[in-house]
């Protein structure tokens, strides 16, 4: 399949999943003060990682893809941080901890092998 657009991106497809099932989950979330910020910083740092897919693809140019593509991975990573400590609070089962571990890390690799194509090509 030819990529024409951002959204033609497994990575982008599975990030957008990622963002799609913890905002499902967050509704589940305790509603207090200390809860609604955490929630917040949760839905920020994954909506994230399928906005800088998204904003890097459509810049054009190999170069600042992959420098949206590591701004990705870092939201990647906090958003790992986040699901870490939601677990932590008992919000989140261990089976929907480990969904999540496995889809970052599947996400984290198609984001390297991504960068490393665009800076060797």
């Amino acid at each position: 399949m030819k990529i024409t657009k951002y959204r033609d991106l497994i990575v982008w497809q599975k990030a957008d999943l990622t963002f799609l099932m913890i905002y499902k989950d967050s509704l589940r979330f305790p509603r207090n003060k200390v809860a609604s910020s955490i929630t917040d910083q949760v839905i920020k740092s994954v909506s994230s990682i399928s906005a800088n897919i998204a904003e890097g693809y459509a810049k054009g140019g190999n170069k600042e893809f992959a420098r949206y593509l590591k701004i990705a991975r870092g939201s990647l990573a906090e958003s790992d941080n986040w699901i870490h400590k939601i677990h932590q609070l008992d919000w989140i089962t261990n089976e929907r901890t480990e969904d999540y571990y496995n889809l970052f890390e599947e996400i984290n690799k198609m984001i390297n092998s991504l960068i490393f194509k665009l800076n060797n090509s």
